[in-house]
């Protein structure tokens, strides 16, 4: 058996390299649906920008002076709503230079450091209280503390969840509430001389200051877990496409819903299989007979045609009994039954494939009948045993293959059927596995022991009627 631990070697070894390669391309995507999430988190924070510099442009040259009782309470300072609208415009130029660049991170695939983000958030976040500390210069502290400016803050902190980062959402929560009670510290009595009341104890209180600030920096905290578990099924939706890809990638696009269901339920099976494994499979040989001569007098187009529907039907049966079409052939395919799953025994999987081709001969025949295929011979040929399985090739291309000594002599056995001129031989392997009730319901036909190419000596075939 050294050919055996040889090729079990060479295959485990490009697991590896592609498990490596894999890997790679996994954080990439992840990392490339986050800064879609960011992009997204930035368009909503330029459309609110741009809303409050029409509200606050919009209110100052188009509302008159009599209609807004504001501007008599603050006739008397610099207050202006023009100031706070330019002051957003500025916000607004920084979000669209910060969307520029991450999108053409997003086109590059070339991610931004890390320390990049964090810095961004510093200054989002700074945006807010610069605001409240600006307008504090034209109206009272106290005042500018409790305008709808703080809003800002819980926007900046609710939409720093689509970051998918607890360190930045928490860092926003963190600078959010630190930057709040600066500003009211700032409006404190003891600063400003106001004496406390009762009616404006709420407003000058740095318990309550103290309170709010630490509110929003709670708040930072909870975004960042909401982020994080957000992540964490993002990442579980990518875990189950990368799979599913897998299987579609190894295995084929022949292979149905429900198969590609079993290979999912199956992974860690199937894990070790792909990495190199001795199993005891059932090979399926099919060739469809005279091909080239019907070939030459037929377009390509109902070659292709042709192809199409005698195989869909047998796909189809393959995967009905839990096999796999492992390779096409032109004009026929290897399926295989036993792996890269297996339905419980050698047994079972012999029984399956001879239900299988049961199957396929009656379907050839009743498409030959209808009329649906022009008339229609096959042969298929059944041997079971040990063979080695896995996943050969490249990053970019890999195929589950099928190698041994088992597979050799199921194409032998499917040519024999050519030269003794039936439709169908299984090998005394096959017959072996079968139970006394399948072997009487086939009505199978031991034949005399034949030479094959390759072997020394004769194996016995049975024939299916």
């Amino acid at each position: 058996m050294p050919i055996y631990a040889f090729i079990q070697k060479f295959i485990r070894w490009e697991s590896i390299q592609d498990a490596r390669s894999q890997k790679e391309s996994f954080e990439m995507r992840l990392s490339l649906a986050v800064l879609k999430s960011e992009r997204f988190r930035l368009i909503i924070i330029i459309a609110i920008g741009t809303i409050a510099i029409a509200q606050a442009f919009g209110t100052e040259y188009l509302i008159p002076n009599s209609t807004r009782p504001l501007r008599s309470v603050f006739a008397n300072t610099d207050f202006s709503l023009v100031r706070w609208g330019w002051m957003m415009v500025g916000a607004v130029i920084y979000e669209i230079i910060a969307l520029v660049f991450v999108q053409k991170a997003l086109t590059t695939r070339r991610l931004p450091p890390e320390a990049i983000r964090h810095l961004s958030a510093v200054v989002e976040i700074s945006f807010p209280t610069l605001l409240m500390i600006t307008q504090g210069q034209s109206i009272h502290p106290i005042y500018a503390a409790h305008t709808p400016i703080i809003l800002l803050y819980t926007i900046l902190i609710i939409l720093s969840t689509l970051q998918l980062h607890f360190a930045l959402s928490a860092l926003t929560g963190l600078l959010a509430g630190a930057g709040y009670f600066l500003v009211c510290w700032v409006s404190l009595p003891i600063h400003n001389g106001i004496a406390p009341t009762i009616e404006n104890y709420f407003y000058v209180s740095p318990t309550i200051a103290f309170a709010k600030s630490f509110l929003l920096f709670a708040s930072g905290i909870i975004a960042g877990l909401v982020g994080m578990q957000i992540r964490r099924i993002l990442i579980g939706a990518l875990i189950a496409q990368e799979e599913k890809n897998a299987i579609v990638g190894i295995f084929g696009q022949y292979v149905s819903p429900s198969v590609a269901e079993k290979l999912m339920e199956k992974q860690q099976e199937i894990t070790d299989d792909l990495t190199g494994e001795e199993r005891d499979v059932t090979i399926m040989f099919l060739d469809i007979r005279d091909f080239t001569t019907f070939s030459e007098k037929r377009s390509p187009q109902d070659v292709v045609r042709y192809l199409n529907t005698i195989f869909s039907h047998c796909i189809a049966i393959i995967n009905d009994h839990n096999g796999i079409v492992n390779k096409f052939l032109g004009d026929g395919f290897m399926a295989v039954f036993g792996a890269p799953f297996s339905s419980g025994s050698q047994s079972q999987d012999a029984h399956n494939a001879v239900s299988a081709m049961q199957s396929i001969l009656t379907i050839i025949d009743k498409l030959n009948a209808d009329g649906t295929i022009p008339p229609t011979r096959i042969g298929i040929g059944l041997h079971t045993g040990s063979a080695v399985t896995g996943s050969v090739g490249s990053a970019e291309r890999k195929e589950y293959t099928i190698i041994g000594d088992t597979v050799n002599l199921a194409s032998r056995v499917e040519q024999l059927t050519k030269q003794l001129s039936v439709r169908a031989l299984l090998s005394e392997a096959v017959y072996a596995q079968l139970s006394e009730k399948m072997r009487i319901e086939i009505n199978l036909t031991a034949l005399p022991p034949t030479m094959v190419k390759g072997r020394d000596e004769a194996v016995t075939l049975y024939q299916v009627p």
